[in-house]
C-alpha cells in the first residue's frame, strides 16, 4: 500500500514525506515522472510517452513492492503539469486511478495560500516554475483532488511544521 503525498512545488513535500518516514518507518520514494524532464522545453508528444511510461513503472513497481511505501509525488502529478503548461499528456485521471486504486492507502495533497507560496518562492526560487505557475498548479490539484475516488486528505500547510503534518497524516491512516 502507498500513501501519496502530492503539491505544488515548494509546499513541503520532501520534509513532510521524510518526517512521515521517520515516525512511522515507512520507506518513502520520491517519484518525478516527467516533472524534472525540463518543463518549460518538452512540449511534446515524447513528454506524453515518457509520462505514461513513468506511471506504469510505478505500477510494476508496485506489484512486485510488498510493504508500505511513501511515493513524495505520484503519477497524477503529470495529469496536473501537463494541463497548467499545455503539452499532451497521454494519462487520464480515471483510468490512471483505477489502475492505482488497489495500491493507494492514503493521497494527500499539500495545500498552501498564494501568499505563502510567494513566500516561500521568494526565501527559495524554484529552478523550474515559478511562484505565479505554482499557484496554478495547486489550483490544479486541488480540481484534480476534489474529482478523486481515492482516499484522501487535504492539508493545508500554512503555519504548520512538517513535524506537524507528519502526525496528522499519520493520525488519518491510523483510522
Amino acid at each position: 500500500m502507498i500513501i501519496i503525498i502530492e503539491g505544488t512545488d515548494r509546499s513541503g513535500k520532501s520534509h513532510v514525506a521524510a518526517e512521515l518516514s521517520k515516525i512511522t518507518g515507512i520507506p518513502r520514494l520520491q517519484w518525478d515522472g516527467v516533472r524534472n524532464l525540463g518543463i518549460k522545453d518538452l512540449h511534446n508528444s515524447v513528454l506524453a510517452i515518457t509520462s505514461k511510461l513513468s506511471a506504469d513503472i510505478i505500477l510494476s513497481f508496485l506489484k512486485i513492492h510488498k510493504e508500505d511505501l511513501i511515493l513524495e509525488r505520484g503519477p497524477f502529478c503529470d495529469i496536473v503539469y501537463s494541463k497548467v503548461f499545455n503539452r499532451p499528456c497521454l494519462l487520464k485521471q480515471r483510468s490512471l486511478e483505477a489502475r492505482y486504486k488497489d495500491f493507494v492507502k492514503l493521497y494527500v495533497l499539500l495545500v498552501c495560500s498564494e501568499k505563502e507560496l510567494r513566500r516561500r518562492f521568494k526565501r527559495a526560487p524554484d529552478k523550474y516554475v515559478t511562484a505565479d505557475q505554482a499557484i496554478e498548479i495547486q489550483k490544479e490539484y486541488l480540481k484534480f483532488f476534489e474529482k478523486s475516488k481515492l482516499r484522501k486528505v487535504k492539508i493545508f500547510c500554512d503555519g504548520m511544521t512538517p513535524t506537524q503534518i507528519a502526525e496528522k497524516i499519520k493520525t488519518e491512516l491510523e483510522q
